[in-house]
């Protein structure tokens, strides 16, 4: 599958996860939680800017443009999944700590998908990508710290594991 569709889908992606942590920051104002969700909405929102600009770099490019081993399949279920995340987070009964569940599952979709595509961005685009993910260890500190809020010690290991790939990948 060709880059520019999937830089375009997943910068709607991220656009979701703006909605998102949005949508949780309202659900759940207290003084520190509000704070990180807006944070973590900032981020998702820098995200989407970088892989905005990454379609501008990879439109511009006159060099070979390599195809990601991306199919159509692996887009419709990152949007289904998105979809299921909002769906969830717009519920009624939704509690705190499963709301910091539905953070976590955003992320633990959203790194391997960058780190999919990140290779095949040409110019400038591979640098910011890699960059976005260098820059999402604090916001992995965020969500560590919004999962302690929840009592959900048992997700640290998960946002580790995320952390432990980011700073893999950047090294």
């Amino acid at each position: 599958m060709e880059l520019m569709p999937i830089l375009e889908a997943y910068a709607a992606l991220e656009k979701q996860g703006v909605e998102l942590y949005q949508t949780l920051g309202e659900r759940f104002p207290d003084a520190q939680g509000s704070r990180l969700w807006a944070e973590m909405a900032n981020t998702e929102a820098s995200h989407q800017a970088i892989l905005m600009l990454a379609m501008d770099w990879t439109h511009t490019w006159s060099g070979p443009k390599s195809e990601p081993p991306i199919e159509m399949g692996d887009l419709d279920a990152a949007i289904q999944t998105s979809g299921d995340l909002l769906a969830e987070a717009a519920r009624p009964d939704l509690s705190f700590v499963r709301a910091v569940e539905l953070a976590v599952a955003w992320e633990e979709q959203e790194l391997p998908r960058i780190l999919a595509i990140a290779p095949y961005c040409p110019g400038r685009g591979q640098g910011q990508l890699l960059a976005m993910v260098a820059e999402a260890v604090g916001h992995y500190d965020e969500l560590a710290a919004l999962a302690r809020a929840a009592g959900q010690e048992t997700l640290i290991p998960r946002i580790e594991a995320l952390r432990t790939t980011a700073e893999a990948t950047v090294r």
